[in-house]
């Protein structure tokens, strides 16, 4: 480790790499592992519910609640980034079996979510196909992740970009392990999809396939309805125009045996030689070609759902453009993003952050010491290389806080797009910092890099592993104080509520000041729809769409939308029209009647009255539950009445 050299990007398959590791052991077990987290994992964004959940809920079936952002008038969201999830909605139908008490169905939802919170206080719980549909798709969402996270980490192995084997297995263990991705790898979320087209981006940048890279990139700027994520594929872009463009893809064998003749050809060529102008201009042709396809097919779709020709990726730009209109949601100071990082991420947020800096000093220091070597020329070629890939891989991450953080309204679903560079970066920081005090020490003891080479997994897990179990307590504390609702919701689904009488009425199930937790139409029974009782809450409300959709015969039939989050009295229910109530046991909104049955409870943790910043922040077992006799740490019941 003391001299050790940058290397070089592999240029062929020659590069070591172990492949069974990766198929049979890495892919399994992330996959495992985001599918039994998808659904243990709290809704963490009402957006999630409303602005995708539901609008999908109403193309599977007709019903679901409506947000002014697929008001016909405004059209800021795109339907063709649902289509793919309704697609895929259709075939799980397909084979799924009907409603029933046994069999498959309800083999399934145990393995699928966390029933153990809920306690039943009535008939046995009937799973439908669409709640089991619902934890289906969610867990198809995170699964795509995890294999998005393992081929990245693979290629990057593969391709020698890292140091070691050592290094991109620890990567890997970091994405699978952070809080953060524990969340919202599952999610249907604009700023999810371009986590994981940054992911497959990357990875078709590691191992030059430039036409896939196209295609993904210009897939996830035009067709996922949220056109801001295009600043993290900024360096990306240029890097395959500049860069790529000079040599063919690097996937051949033949290119690999004549590694030597293209470095020689590239020497002579250089930038915007002939042959380099002319791969530049196949490759806009190309561009262009991906683009005007994707984007006639996304207008297509737009157009047929909205009734005419709209661009939802302009619109919500121009929305968030001008001044003030995000901001209606709230606005948050600088150290909201600082928390969350720390507390997604802890020590990896410090170390991803340093982590471009400590990588371009790596490269500074392992060049210089090489100036002897009699291949200077060749070293400094190749250290030059890796440093501007791994610059590429890392800059998103500074560009996408840049665009941010100065933002006065601040979520946290915006910072999903870098939470896999932060992973990467902060394995690449410690490696580096490694590296430099071994060699440093290197000069004292010549015998210490040599010593220490075999141990680096060592060194590497004597910090992440640490930072690991605090993650693990993060993703405990979310499974264990926050995911009540869903389990609530479940309890709808009994043998006497999920199977009313022929040709009785449809029930509304309602909420009060829980409705931001509402877990999607998905998990109401056919019969039933969601209503909103009054509230705290004064800004707008959705409400359930029309036969119409977003088409212009919608209008009419609804209440009327408005982009300035102004609440209408309207859209509340009124408590003798509910058939059930959802609340928290001491809800400062509202309050069931006496007549009110309690059908299910689930605990939820207070945060306002847990004193401990500890316990409400990580789960500590068997402290949690010491806290909890000594009267710092509080639940309240999630409670399912029947009226």
């Amino acid at each position: 480790m003391g001299k050790r050299k940058l290397p070089a990007p592999a240029a062929g398959a020659d590069a070591p790499v172990h492949r069974n590791f990766y198929t049979h052991v890495a892919l399994p077990v992330a996959v495992l592992w985001r599918i039994w987290l998808a659904n243990r994992m709290p809704i963490m964004d009402c957006d999630e519910v409303y602005n995708y959940w539901e609008p999908l809920h109403f193309l599977l079936y007709g019903r679901g609640m409506q947000t002014w952002e697929y008001a016909h008038q405004y059209a800021l969201r795109s339907y063709a980034y649902l289509l793919p999830l309704q697609g895929l909605a259709r075939i799980y139908e397909w084979l799924l079996p009907s409603t029933s008490t046994t069999g498959m169905l309800k083999a399934l939802v145990p393995l699928l979510m966390d029933m153990s919170a809920a306690q039943q206080r009535g008939p046995t719980v009937v799973v439908s196909t669409k709640f089991v549909l619902f934890l289906l798709l969610r867990c198809s969402l995170a699964a795509c992740m995890a294999r998005a996270e393992v081929i990245l980490c693979r290629s990057l192995e593969e391709r020698r970009i890292v140091s070691s084997p050592v290094v991109a297995r620890w990567m890997l263990f970091v994405l699978l392990s952070s809080a953060g991705l524990a969340h919202a790898a599952g999610a249907l979320l604009p700023s999810t999809t371009w986590t994981l087209f940054w992911l497959l981006t990357a990875n078709c940048l590691v191992c030059g396939h430039v036409t896939w890279f196209v295609i993904y990139a210009v897939a996830a700027t035009l067709a996922i309805g949220w056109p801001f994520g295009v600043v993290v594929l900024i360096p990306q872009g240029l890097y395959v125009l500049l860069v790529q463009t000079q040599l063919p893809s690097r996937g051949s064998s033949s290119e690999s045996n004549n590694n030597a003749n293209q470095k020689t050809q590239q020497k002579e060529e250089g930038w915007f030689s002939p042959g380099h102008r002319k791969r530049m201009e196949e490759l806009v042709w190309l561009i262009l070609f991906v683009t005007a396809a994707i984007q006639t097919m996304v207008m297509a779709i737009d157009y047929y759902y909205y009734g005419y020709s709209t661009s939802p990726n302009f619109q919500i730009f121009r929305y968030n453009a001008q001044a003030g209109g995000d901001e209606l949601y709230g606005v948050e100071p600088t150290s909201y993003y600082i928390k969350n990082l720390l507390l997604n991420f802890n020590g990896v947020a410090i170390l991803g952050l340093v982590s471009l800096p400590v990588v371009v000093l790596v490269s500074f220091l392992f060049s210089s010491s090489d100036e002897d070597n009699k291949n200077e020329t060749t070293t400094s070629s190749s250290t030059s290389s890796l440093l501007l890939l791994l610059g590429v891989l890392l800059t998103p991450l500074y560009l996408w806080l840049a665009l941010v953080v100065p933002r006065p309204h601040k979520e946290e679903r915006f910072l999903f797009v870098i939470y896999p560079v932060l992973c990467i970066g902060a394995v690449l920081a410690w490696d580096g910092m490694v590296s430099i005090v071994v060699a440093g020490l290197g000069k004292v003891w010549p015998q210490l890099p040599a010593t220490l080479a075999p141990h680096q997994s060592i060194l590497h897990g004597l910090v992440w592993t640490p930072m690991a179990a605090l993650s693990m307590m993060r993703i405990m504390a979310l499974k264990k104080y926050y995911a009540a609702p869903l389990s609530i919701y479940l309890a709808l689904h009994t043998q006497e509520a999920a199977r009313p009488e022929a040709g009785a009425p449809r029930e509304l199930v309602c909420t009060c000041g829980e409705w931001y937790r509402f877990p999607s139409s998905f998990t109401l029974p056919a019969h039933q729809d969601l209503g909103f009782l009054p509230s705290s809450f004064t800004g707008q409300l959705p409400q359930p769409f029309s036969q119409y959709g977003s088409s212009v015969q919608s209008v009419d039939l609804l209440q009327p939308f408005n982009d300035q989050n102004e609440g209408l009295r309207e859209r509340y229910s009124k408590m003798e029209d509910c058939s059930y109530v959802i609340d928290l046991e001491m809800s400062m909104d509202c309050q069931a009647p006496s007549r009110a049955k309690v059908i299910a409870t689930a605990p939820f943790l207070d945060a306002e009255k847990t004193t401990s910043t500890l316990h409400r922040t990580l789960y500590i077992p068997v402290l949690h539950e010491k806290a909890i006799t000594e009267g710092t740490v509080f639940y309240q019941n999630y409670i399912l009445y029947k009226l």
